[in-house]
This record gives structure tokens, sequence and C-alpha cells, in this order.
């Protein structure tokens, strides 16, 4: 029964089935072994169970083995494998950090080169995307593909039964950032740039619902800008949201697009994208070795964009379209991404997207100084403090707003006003968390009334409690 639950889990994994082992595991080299998480207790169950995983080690690579763990979500006692357990961890439906890279696949080779006997075993959660990466990565730094859709298609060979190995498009995107690297020979560095616009061309088509689109910005785990929900400027088949004021990143970007349709319906997420500044750069990629291997130029290098026409980077070579734009006295580039370039894309399956539908991104290279950030959205980057300090002065009225009721209903004590107005704060949330089943069940309750009413409420509630124990 357990064998079939790990076979269903596996989906369109290739599983070892030898030697009275049955793992969620493949090699995609003699050297090179793709496997799930080693889980323990009920996980292990449906997973590859650390103690088969341990066995398979010792018996098959005794001593010549070592782990690399691609989770950020899950960890488990390195001492199982002898403590040859090494750490790369990023989050699951994402590209790692692109300076990450070059590390682990130096990591893999220093250990691989010691003896010939050497095995590296790479997972992830599943041991499908994430781990996908990371080994293409490495075969691509080893000179075993030069390009970065041969190194994909034969990861997908090896690991599954339907060629979909590593399938989520920022994911591949950065598997061809890497390939650039490696085949130009060039130094990867952080560049700053500003990000003006995004804009939806062909925008989807939501039954019942105007499309109201906004979006948010982060990098490295931490956003940096949330913008206000779009009723957008509107153009045929176009929608534009415009920075009033220039965003300014750098490294690895991410950006999430939301619908909301009005304020009672909950943000939809509809989908995401990744990319790195760094291969949008106007200037000219510096030459220090990189390790790996070169043919030299390669026609989607990084470019000096050219005011008369675009260059396209990646497209061609791994099938991806950035294309850069220089206009005026300024170095703007326009990323373009088709629907077929978009993680986690929502009702998908429903076909709202057009097959034309293209988000393009424009950008501009970083020059002067810092300028603030859109006074139209949010910005998230350097206000903790301030907003701290909003919540404290909101929490101290809140609570002396509560404690002056509580009084005037006669409790003297301050002690038991302290204990009632604790009670009244957690009835508080209560009743607006309480809010969303109501709107579940179809009823339409307004945010204003709801706080409007609710001190009336609760302290009626007081009243009531309060004449009940006397």
């Amino acid at each position: 029964m357990a064998a079939k639950i790990r076979c269903l889990v596996s989906k369109n994994k290739r599983r070892y089935q030898e030697g009275g082992f049955d793992l969620d595991l493949s090699y995609i080299r003699p050297n090179i072994i793709a496997m799930g998480f080693p889980a323990e207790k009920l996980e292990g169950v449906f997973r590859n169970h650390i103690d088969d995983v341990v066995r398979f080690m010792e018996t098959k690579h005794k001593d010549h083995y070592k782990i690399y763990n691609l989770c950020n979500e899950r960890y488990y006692n390195a001492s199982r494998f002898n403590n040859r357990v090494a750490c790369y961890p990023f989050v699951d439906h994402q590209p790692p950090c692109l300076a990450t890279m070059l590390p682990f696949c130096e990591d893999v080779h220093q250990w691989l080169s010691q003896d010939a006997r050497n095995v590296v075993a790479i997972h992830c959660k599943a041991g499908k995307g994430r781990t996908g990466v990371m080994i293409c990565a490495y075969l691509l730094y080893v000179g075993d593909f030069t390009r970065a859709d041969e190194a994909l298609e034969y990861y997908g060979q090896q690991r599954t039964v339907d060629m979909n190995g590593v399938t989520i498009p920022s994911q591949r995107r950065y598997v061809a950032y890497f390939s650039h690297l490696l085949r130009n020979n060039v130094h990867y560095s952080v560049v700053p740039m500003v990000l003006r616009s995004i804009e939806l061309e062909n925008p989807p088509v939501l039954d019942k619902a105007v499309f109201s689109p906004y979006f948010v910005v982060s990098s490295e785990g931490r956003p940096l800008f949330k913008s206000c929900p779009y009723d957008a400027v509107r153009s045929r088949n176009r929608i534009t949201m415009v920075l009033s004021v220039p965003l300014h990143v750098e490294g690895d970007v991410r950006v999430d697009l939301y619908h909301k349709s009005n304020r009672l319906h909950k943000k939809e997420r509809l989908f995401h994208f990744w990319f790195n500044t760094f291969f949008l750069s106007p200037k000219e990629a510096s030459t220090t070795p990189l390790g790996g291997r070169s043919d030299g130029a390669w026609r989607g290098a990084t470019v000096k964009p050219d005011a008369e026409r675009g260059r396209t980077l990646f497209a061609g070579d791994d099938g991806f379209s950035q294309a850069c734009e220089s206009a005026g006295h300024d170095d703007v580039f326009e990323l373009h991404l088709s629907v077929f370039e978009l993680d986690q894309l929502k009702y998908k399956s429903q076909k709202i997207y057009p097959d034309n539908f293209k988000v393009c991104v424009t950008l501009v290279s970083c020059a002067g100084s810092r300028q603030p950030n859109s006074p139209s959205g949010m910005n998230l980057e350097g206000t903790t403090g301030q907003k701290l300090r909003l919540r404290r002065r909101r929490f101290r009225r809140r609570h002396e707003r509560i404690d002056d009721n509580v009084h005037a209903f006669g409790v003297s004590s301050a002690e038991a006003r302290a204990a009632w107005t604790f009670g009244i704060f957690r009835l508080a949330d209560m009743l607006l968390q309480g809010r969303d089943l109501l709107k579940q069940a179809g009823t339409i309750v307004k945010v204003s009334c709801l706080y409007s009413m609710r001190i009336p409420c609760l302290l009626l509630l007081v009243s009531r409690e309060r004449r009940s124990q006397q």
C-alpha cells in the first residue's frame, strides 16, 4: 500500500527500483543523483524515508557520497549522512539567487574531483524543479552542455518519463542566465536600475469583474513597493501602470501582479515572474574569468542598447524574449514576457489569457542619486520605523478609548479594567475574523460599519456579563 502511495506522489518522476529499493531517485549522471526529500515519521510513508535513503547510500556509495539540500522550509539531522550535507536553500517554485549558483557548482565540482568514486545526491522537496535548476547549472559549468535548453532537455529525459523536468519559466530563465555568464566568460555583479512602468498588452478578460490590476515589487525576500489598485490608464488592448517617481531595483527582482475588482472582494494573485537586472545593464559586462567554458561571443550577450533597434537577450538561444531598447538621453530597456513565460498563472485552464497576452516592464539605467519612491503607491523600503510609530499610536488610542468606556460602566479597579480591556481586544479580533465567514456565506458586510459598531456591541457584552455576575 505504501509503495502505491509513493508512486502516486512521485507522479511523472523516474524511480529507482532495483536491489530491493523503491525510491524517488534518478541517476542524471553516474555520479549525479536527483532525489526527493529524505523524510521521517508520517511523511516518510509517501516520500523517501530517510532510513531507506541512508541504507541506499551506505550500500551503493559508502564513504563516497555527499548530500546537497536545496530546501529552505525543512531540514534533517546531518549526522544521519555522516555530516556530509551541504545546504544551498531557496524557496520552492522560485529561482535561486544568481550569486549562489557558482559557489554551488564549485562545491560540487570540488567533491567529485577528489575521488572518481565520489557521487553527489541533490534534492529539494519533490526533487524536480529546484533540483533540476542546480543540476543543469552544474552540467553547464563543467561543459557537458553549452546551451541552457540542451541541459534542461537532458535533465527532463533523465528525471521524468514525460520530459517535464524544470517547468517553471523563471527557473528556466535563470538557467539561461547562468549559461550566458559561462558562454561569454563574464563576471556577475549587481547592477542598479530604475523601474518606470509595467504594461499589459491584450490583458485577460475576467467574467463579471472589472480588471483592476496592481503590482508588488520585491527583492531578497522583502517587499520594496506596492502600487495602488489601478483603475489603470487604458487604451485599446493595453493597460499601463506608470510609477510617477521611479523605483530603484537591483539584482534578483520579483514582480507579482494582483487583481481586486472592489473593496469587498479578496485580492487575487494572477501571476508573478523573476528577472535579474545584470542582464539588462547597458554597460558591457567585464571579462573576469568565471570558470566553466566559453566559445567566444554569443549573439545573446549583454550589449549597449541601440537607439534604432532593440537587441534581444537570450531570444533564439533559449527561447526567452527580453528586449533592450534606448530612447532619448537615458538607456531604456523593455523586458517582454509572453503568457508562457509567467509563473503560476491563475485561471490558466479557463483560457482567459489571449495567446498574444504580454507583459512589458520598462526599466532605465540608474544614473544620479537615489530618488524617493512613488507617492502613488506604498514604499515599503525604509519606512519600518514610521509604520511602527503609527501602529503604537493607534494601539494606544484604541486602548485608551476602550479603557474609558469600561470605566464608565463602573469597573473602577485598574487590574479589572486591564482584564476587561484585554478581553475586549480578543473579542474584537474574533469579530473581525467572523467578517470573513459572513462574506463566505454570501452576506455583504461593510468594513466601516463593522469598525464603528464593534465597540458598542462589545460594551453591551461587558454589561450583560457584569449583570449576570451580580
